[in-house]
């Protein structure tokens, strides 16, 4: 547990993101724009497949990521800060529907036309659209899910 949170720590603090808390092997994360988060959740799936190589497979880490935006209360609780509301409700409702190197996203981020930008650069090339009913959630909401393929991503030079 230890190496996955520093990989997962190091990719969200080196995109500008803050680490709100952790919830059994979930990390919640909030960052200022959209763009940083898909980086940062890029940035995290390559030292995770690097990570898997070297271990059996019943030991590899499987990461699913989610990615929401919106506004939520803000509380300070025993000198940290903590995130509540609708808005982190429907974000780990929407982690739930990747699998392993995926990244599920709601509509309100997919709008971003930096998110999507920065999804290309990351050498993806196809995202789903889905309807789901995300649990405590009222309603039918729209959802999309890509798969990070960091083997495609050539870095530019210059």
């Amino acid at each position: 547990m230890r190496d996955y949170f520093e990989i997962f720590f190091e990719s969200i603090e080196k995109f500008g993101g803050k680490v709100i808390k952790t919830i059994g092997d979930a990390v919640m994360a909030s960052f200022i724009s959209n763009e940083q988060a898909i980086m940062a959740a890029v940035a995290a799936v390559t030292p995770f497949r690097e990570y898997n190589l070297t271990r059996p497979q019943s030991e590899w880490i499987q990461v699913r990521i989610g990615i929401h935006r919106g506004t939520g209360l803000l509380v300070n609780l025993n000198n940290s800060i903590d995130y509540f509301g609708s808005t982190v409700n429907k974000a780990a409702r929407i982690q739930n529907l990747s699998k392993s190197d995926e990244v599920s996203f709601s509509e309100d981020v997919y709008n971003d036309q930096s998110f999507l930008t920065a999804l290309k650069a990351a050498g993806v090339s196809e995202v789903h659209k889905r309807v789901e009913d995300l649990k405590g959630i009222q309603g039918a909401k729209v959802a999309y899910t890509a798969r990070i393929n960091t083997e495609s991503v050539i870095a530019l030079s210059g």
